[in-house]
């Protein structure tokens, strides 16, 4: 492919869904879990085994598919058996997603604001092994809140609870925020949209 001309490894070729539901991955027999079973696999081999793992979603733009690909990931390693949890870090333009029972009050932004606790925080999914933290309310500083101290306290408490912490971020074109994340994170994934990007 042309990123592989410019140098840059491809671990995953994702088929576009126009499906409705928030998890493709939870159809077993399709394509689309087959690509997400694919990437999730060459995942796994990059980061290797043992303590818990940090994967960072981001693209650089919006509309490129990084919340969606971060959300069916994260689904894909909880069916797999891994206790993994899915961060919305966009605290810029989060995703307004139906994943989240609470998409506002009790999200990372008021965690990070010292707002809320963290037992307030986490969120359960359908999904069985798979927990959910929701972006809350935009806040007037994101990128200092996501440069915080308590933004490094709360990844070692996911460290601790979790064994896949998979951080869906604002488009790295745009914002500082990734670029703070990406220096927590034992992976980055750069969503790159065909025909789009």
């Amino acid at each position: 492919s042309q990123l592989e001309k410019l140098g840059y490894p491809v671990i995953g070729e994702l088929v576009h869904s126009e499906s409705a539901v928030p998890f493709v991955v939870q159809e077993n027999v399709s394509v689309f879990a087959d690509s997400y079973r694919l990437l999730r696999t060459n995942i796994k081999f990059l980061i290797g085994g043992g303590e818990s793992k940090v994967v960072l979603v981001t693209s650089t733009f919006a509309g490129e598919g990084k919340s969606y690909v971060s959300r069916n990931i994260a689904a894909s390693f909880a069916l797999a058996g891994h206790k993994t949890i899915l961060v919305n870090g966009d605290l810029h333009k989060p995703e307004k997603s139906f994943l989240f029972k609470n998409n506002t009050v009790n999200g990372l932004s008021a965690y990070l604001s010292n707002n809320t606790d963290f037992e307030k925080l986490v969120q359960t999914s359908e999904i069985e092994n798979l927990w959910l933290i929701s972006a809350g309310l935009i806040p007037p500083n994101a990128t200092e809140l996501i440069d915080s101290p308590k933004m490094l306290e709360l990844l070692g408490v996911l460290k601790e609870r979790y064994e896949i912490i998979v951080i869906d971020s604002p488009p790295i074109g745009i914002v500082a925020d990734s670029y703070i994340l990406a220096q927590q994170s034992d992976l980055l994934l750069f969503i790159v949209r065909y025909n789009f990007s």
